[in-house]
C-alpha cells in the first residue's frame, strides 16, 4: 500500500506549524530563564516570580507537546490516537494560557493600591533599582519605604521633605505607569501564543482527519481487491 499517501499540503503545513508550536515554546523557557537569572531587574516589580513560573511551565509543555506532534506525525497512519492526544493536549494548554493570560489582566486593575505592600516587601535591591531608574523615592513619598541610594537618603522625615525645594517623588505614579504597560504587553504576548497553539491544534485535527480517511479508503480499497481475486 506504498501508493496511498497523505496529500503534501497537509503534511507539510502541519510541520511548518508544528515547528512554529515549537519554536514559541522555546522562546518562552529560554526568556523565562533569562529573567529569572537576573532577579533584581527593573521589570521584576511587575513580572514576579508566579508568573515567571507559570509561563515557563507554559513553555516546556508546549515543547513537549511539539515534539510529541513530530512523533504523531511519523506514526500518523499506524497511531492515530497519538494525534488525538497531541490535539486535547494543545487544547489544554491553550486553557492554561487564557488562565495565565486572565491573571495577569486583572492585575492591571488596581494597580496603585495593589502594589503598595508590595513594594513594602520587596527586597532594597529591587526598589533600589526602580528607584534609580525612574529617578524617584520611596513609594508615595521619600520617606514611605525607600531604599537607600544616591540619590535617596538612608533616612529622611517629613520635616526634611518639606523643608526641601525640590522634593524628591515617590515612584508610585512612575510604578502604575510601567506597571500598566508592562502588563499589557505581557498579557497581548500570552494570548499570541493561545493563537498559536490553537492554529497548530487545528493542523493537527486536519491531519488526523487525513488519516482516518486514508484508512478508510486503504480499507475499502483492499477490500475491492479481495473481492475481485475471489473466484
Amino acid at each position: 500500500m506504498s501508493q496511498f499517501h497523505l496529500p503534501g499540503n497537509i503534511r507539510y503545513s502541519f510541520l511548518l506549524l508544528n515547528s512554529v508550536f515549537l519554536v514559541s515554546g522555546a522562546v518562552a523557557i529560554g526568556t523565562m530563564v533569562y529573567f529569572l537569572l537576573q532577579p533584581f531587574a527593573r521589570r521584576n516589580v511587575v513580572l514576579t516570580s508566579d508568573i515567571v513560573t507559570g509561563a515557563l511551565a507554559c513553555g516546556c509543555v508546549t515543547a513537549a507537546i511539539a515534539l510529541l506532534g513530530y512523533i504523531g506525525y511519523a506514526k500518523a497512519l499506524s497511531h492515530s490516537m497519538v494525534m488525538v492526544g497531541y490535539c486535547w493536549l494543545t487544547g489544554l494548554l491553550q486553557v492554561g494560557e487564557i488562565i495565565l493570560g486572565a491573571f495577569v489582566w486583572f492585575r492591571t486593575l488596581d494597580i496603585r493600591s495593589d502594589y503598595y505592600p508590595k513594594w513594602q516587601s520587596w527586597s532594597e535591591e529591587l526598589r533600589q533599582n526602580f528607584q534609580d531608574f525612574s529617578h524617584c523615592c520611596g513609594y508615595f513619598n521619600a520617606s514611605d519605604f525607600a531604599a537607600p541610594s544616591d540619590q535617596c537618603p538612608s533616612t529622611v522625615s517629613l520635616d526634611d521633605l518639606d523643608a526641601n525645594t525640590q522634593p524628591l517623588t515617590g515612584c508610585s505614579e512612575d510604578l502604575q505607569i510601567y506597571a500598566a504597560d508592562y502588563l499589557q504587553d505581557m498579557y497581548t504576548v500570552i494570548f499570541c501564543f493561545v493563537v498559536i497553539a490553537f492554529i497548530a491544534m487545528f493542523a493537527g485535527v486536519l491531519l488526523y482527519l487525513s488519516c482516518r480517511d486514508l484508512k478508510r479508503y486503504m480499507r475499502t480499497t483492499e477490500k475491492l481487491v479481495r473481492l475481485r481475486n475471489d473466484p
